[in-house]
């Protein structure tokens, strides 16, 4: 985690790990892209005979928030980790989902998400992905191409936002030394918390009644139960003065209504369709009736079903595996600088 944006980023900003401790974020992005490159060269020599690192061409992407300073650090980053300089592009992510969205056929229809879209056609492109919400506006042009009308903007609205005020959630249920213990001590448990409330992320729906489950590990029951010197974890919601009467425990798992679970995506998917009301007011989109979304976050099913009850009569594009817009999109634009420089 950063302690701040980086839309300024400094060459000195510090990201936290979840225990608290601090590393500069450019040796971050150094050891991480060190650690992907080298994975991905051995699985290449072994499919590829004969490969060689300066064959291979790297897109790194980033948010349409970030500023030159931002950029410059990932690119000194990628440098320090192994990449050649003349093999190696940043390029913002929604430019990488518009070029998916135009390009990649879906494996159904054969055709891109954007097969539907008439040439003259106005449409807002938008990139919800972990952090951020990136968006963007184009024409389609007759020739197929795409017109930018106005150029990415994007605010920090994604999907770990909802993550925070989940986890932030269980730290009040069972007290934060509690929480901080178990996640020090019971990483891969904690993991687990988190993989769990991903799926519950794509499949809570809009206005289905019910309840929502979700297992706890035992290692936060005997951690809770011993702390607030009880017998049951039971007895440590009821102690909770603040979340008694919003969360049951059953059988090993969490329990919550609907109405209320759905709350931990209120706020964030509220101040994101404002976002975007914001940049429909604009004179060059007011027109635009066609929304199309990429990014992980997209595929909850609470953003679409916002959108229209805001917007009213519009059509709602998710592409075809939206998690993967931008990294297939970014892949298909280096094709596409390759094979132009080999043309050349």
């Amino acid at each position: 985690m950063l302690n701040n944006g980086l839309q300024d980023v400094k060459q000195h900003i510090l990201c936290y790990d979840i225990s608290g401790e601090a590393l500069e974020a450019r040796l971050v992005f150094q050891h991480f892209i060190k650690c992907l490159k080298d994975c991905l060269y051995k699985h290449i020599e072994k499919e590829l005979l004969g490969t060689q690192d300066g064959d291979i061409e790297y897109v790194l992407t980033v948010p349409a928030i970030w500023g030159d300073n931002a950029k410059m650090v990932m690119r000194e980053a990628a440098l320090k980790a192994g990449i050649k300089k003349d093999n190696l592009t940043i390029a913002l992510e929604p430019e990488a989902a518009s070029m998916y969205c135009q390009y990649v056929t879906k494996a159904d229809t054969l055709s891109p998400t954007l097969g539907v879209v008439k040439p003259g056609t106005k449409f807002i492109l938008i990139d919800l992905g972990g952090g951020t919400a990136d968006i963007t506006v184009h024409q389609k042009c007759e020739d197929n191409t795409l017109e930018e009308v106005l150029p990415a903007s994007g605010e920090s609205l994604g999907g770990k936002a909802v993550d925070d005020r989940f986890m932030n959630f269980l730290k009040e249920l069972v007290g934060e030394n509690v929480w901080e213990e178990f996640k020090k001590e019971n990483m891969e448990d904690y993991t687990d918390i988190t993989r769990s409330f991903e799926t519950k992320k794509r499949t809570i729906k809009p206005d289905k009644s019910g309840s929502t489950r979700l297992p706890i590990p035992q290692a936060l029951v005997k951690l809770s139960t011993k702390s607030h010197g009880v017998k049951s974890f039971k007895e440590v919601i009821q102690k909770n003065d603040t979340h008694r009467n919003n969360v049951d425990y059953i059988s090993g798992r969490l329990v919550w209504n609907n109405d209320f679970f759905r709350g931990f995506f209120k706020k964030t998917i509220d101040e994101m369709v404002k976002y975007i009301d914001e940049i429909i007011r604009e004179s060059e989109a007011r027109d635009i009736r066609i929304f199309v979304l990429v990014g992980g976050f997209s595929e909850c099913l609470l953003v679409p079903d916002a959108i229209k009850k805001h917007f009213g009569d519009v059509s709602v594009i998710i592409a075809e595996e939206a998690g993967l817009a931008v990294l297939k999109g970014a892949v298909f634009l280096a094709t596409r600088q390759m094979l132009s420089c080999v043309d050349q």
